[in-house]
């Protein structure tokens, strides 16, 4: 969540209402909006057509004669987008190559593709950009190309602000930036870090060794390489007695330069109770998925885990620091959830029962309400919980499937309602894509628990939203399909010179709130985006929502690649 200044929450919100209380026009897009990217043989392929009275649509090579025909489906007005909207069906198109879709009296389709490596190349992308996020060493040609730059930020020798509590200084090199600006989080890292270790845990083989990092050719996952560049900053922001400073950020919001050109001074800022529970659940897990990689990291990884827990027992209520000035609150009023993540990965790691007790009582058979986010870590326990034998006991167990089951099933429903055949039917927020890309997570794991290929296809339909099947026809992933985002707010993007913004970075998206001051062209809910460097409510870059398209496409390639 991109850091907002209360006042222009308030004048967001009036604008809001203003525009809420227009009288509705049917919007007078006339338009086919379909993945811009690849489908799998074998997934479902449904495209949205809006501004036609046509009753059919054909499927054409590109360049080349039809091979497929079918009818549009009314779905009727979706009030998110102020449209009247058809769906389209060619699921049953199987044949490998590049098609367009036609539909009389509207413009082509985007090309796109059914291919046997639909994700290949994004997969790779959304992992990668978080190499293109790191901070305090310099990105050679070598490994980044177009977007190389000098080291910037260093974070040696920082001061500490005020809110952490004590005077001194402390380096803090490295990690990733948490988004568009040069902050580094704890707490928005520990759900990117949880999301990253969990597709490593379910799909081992999803990333191998040649994503072109400087760590590529060591013979390990480059998913865990990159993580683990994260995991070593983790270790620097943890205090003597346990705990774990917030965040490192500057007292005032940096300019739209390059790191290296970012002079301005960065503080160590804050300790609390979710950043040092959400060090713990991130290192509680390392500690299991790193002990072939390196043991004695992983050993060390798990002996810090459990001095995180016992300062967040002993210090239960500590919020988040008050200090703004120049970064993101990261505010959170319950903690239950950080600390359920936490005992989880404790005791699936460790084995321990002082972990389990404290699991037992939480578990619900109706408990998964959202999907997972920042401020939600309680889903991801319910997922590990889910997938993990002979650990939990049987009850403990049966109610993490059956929440886990029933969210995917309630989701389902939601995208059954939806004309753009997605789960989001009330309003869309800030960072609207990566709460897709939970659902889908979230579908996932219930295939993982039922081997039931209707989640499995349903996660894949949220990868279509997200690369073009959306109401404002943007692929959101940058570098990839025809209309794609090519302005993001990425301090990096912005002021390298470089036209194309660095690829793989996921967009917030569709943002009704419009927190930004930006002009947007469209009020209705699912159109208030703009591809605008100034538009950080909508298109920001964050890490948390590149965690979760990075999981899907990795398990859609890891399930369909080799079909």
């Amino acid at each position: 969540m991109k850091k907002i200044q209360f006042m222009i929450l308030c004048l967001s919100a009036f604008i809001l209402l203003i525009s809420c209380g227009k009288s509705k026009k049917l919007s007078s897009d006339k338009a086919i909006r379909a993945i811009q990217t690849a489908f799998y043989p074998e997934s479902p392929k449904y495209f949205v057509a809006v501004g036609t009275d046509e009753s059919s649509f054909e499927v054409h090579k590109v360049g080349g004669e039809m091979v497929f025909s079918g009818k549009l489906e009314k779905r009727g007005i979706w009030d998110l987008s102020n449209e009247d909207v058809k769906n389209g069906n060619f699921t049953n198109l199987k044949e490998p190559g590049e098609y367009i879709i036609k539909i009389k009296g509207l413009d082509d389709s985007y090309p796109f593709k059914i291919s046997n490596e639909a994700n290949k190349e994004t997969l790779k992308a959304s992992v990668k950009a978080f190499y293109y996020q790191r901070c305090s060493v310099p990105l050679k040609e070598k490994h980044a190309g177009l977007w190389k730059r000098n080291a910037g930020h260093p974070d040696l020798n920082l001061q500490f602000d005020k809110t952490v509590g004590k005077e001194g200084r402390k380096s803090v090199p490295g990690g990733w930036y948490d988004a568009g600006d040069y902050g580094k989080y704890i707490v928005n890292a520990g759900i990117s870090c949880q999301t990253l270790l969990s597709l490593y845990e379910l799909y081992p083989s999803a990333i191998g060794d040649d994503l072109n990092i400087p760590e590529s050719g060591n013979g390990k996952s480059d998913l865990l390489d990159e993580i683990k560049y994260e995991l070593d900053w983790f270790k620097t922001m943890q205090d003597s007695d346990g705990g774990v400073f917030f965040k490192v950020a500057t007292n005032q919001w940096p300019p739209m330069v390059m790191p290296e050109d970012d002079k301005v001074e960065r503080f160590i800022i804050g300790k609390s109770t979710t950043s040092t529970l959400n060090f713990a659940a991130s290192m509680a897990q390392a500690g299991r998925v790193y002990k072939e990689y390196n043991s004695s990291y992983a050993a060390d990884c798990i002996k810090r885990a459990e001095a995180a827990v016992k300062w967040a027992e002993a210090n239960p209520n500590i919020k988040e620091p008050d200090n703004t000035n120049g970064s993101g609150p990261y505010e959170d009023t319950d903690f239950s959830d950080e600390f359920l993540a936490a005992y989880t990965e404790l005791f699936i790691t460790t084995g321990k029962d002082e972990y389990a007790k404290h699991v037992e009582n939480m578990i619900k058979p109706d408990g998964i309400k959202k999907p997972a986010e920042w401020q939600n870590l309680m889903v991801l326990a319910y997922h590990s919980i889910a997938v993990t034998e002979n650990t939990f006991s049987e009850t403990v167990k049966n109610n993490a499937k059956k929440a886990v089951t029933s969210f995917a099933d309630n989701t389902l429903s939601e995208i059954k309602k939806n004309p753009y055949r997605i789960p989001i039917n009330k309003r869309f927020r800030w960072g609207s894509n990566s709460d897709i890309a939970n659902y889908g997570i979230s579908l996932i794991y219930a295939y993982r628990i039922t081997n039931d290929k209707k989640y499995l296809y349903a996660a894949s339909e949220m990868m279509d939203y997200i690369f073009g099947r959306n109401a404002v026809n943007y692929c959101f992933m940058g570098g990839f399909g025809s209309n794609p985002v090519i302005q993001p707010h990425h301090r990096p993007s912005s002021a390298d010179g470089v036209k194309p913004p660095v690829p793989g970075l996921i967009a917030g998206g569709a943002n009704q709130g419009r927190e930004d001051g930006q002009s947007y062209f469209d009020f209705s809910p699912a159109k208030c985006y703009v591809d605008a460097g100034g538009a950080y409510s909508c298109n920001e870059i964050a890490i948390n929502w590149n965690a979760p398209v990075a999981f899907i496409l990795g398990a859609l390639e890891s399930e369909f690649g080799k079909n």
